[in-house]
């Protein structure tokens, strides 16, 4: 089956669902638009994209307390279930083969939150 993923109300993602086998799904993603959300997250599961055509600018952050750094994926983006990231830019036609893992906790994300004195601290959450 075919779904429109919305962020914000507006149409983010197209997902093409292909099938599973032992805990693994596979689908085709058409990304429209960069994630909607400000903040870094994280996901339930491990996972692989392989882009097929397009890319993307995926923004990481390589430890708590250093910058996001941003990575162009052209070709393939491993994301462990850990990685604290997000899809900062999308080239048009992007489409990507996604494969997951089964689920193994929530999605988690990274809230940044200025302080008094003018900097930025980091509030993780799992909703």
């Amino acid at each position: 089956p075919c779904r429109v993923i919305l962020s914000g109300g507006q149409p983010y993602l197209v997902r093409v669902y292909l099938g599973h086998w032992r805990g693994w799904r596979l689908y085709v993603h058409r990304f429209l638009v960069p994630d909607g959300e400000r903040w870094l997250h994280d996901h339930p599961f491990d996972g692989l994209a392989v882009v097929l055509c397009g890319g993307y600018i995926e923004e990481v952050l390589p430890a708590l307390g250093a910058e996001p750094r941003g990575f162009r994926r052209r070709w393939f983006n491993w994301i462990p279930q850990r990685k604290l990231h997000r899809i900062s830019s999308v080239q048009p036609g992007t489409w990507t083969l996604f494969v997951n893992g089964p689920h193994s906790k929530r999605w988690g994300f990274l809230e940044p939150i200025e302080t008094e004195d003018g900097s930025v601290s980091w509030l993780y959450h799992n909703p």
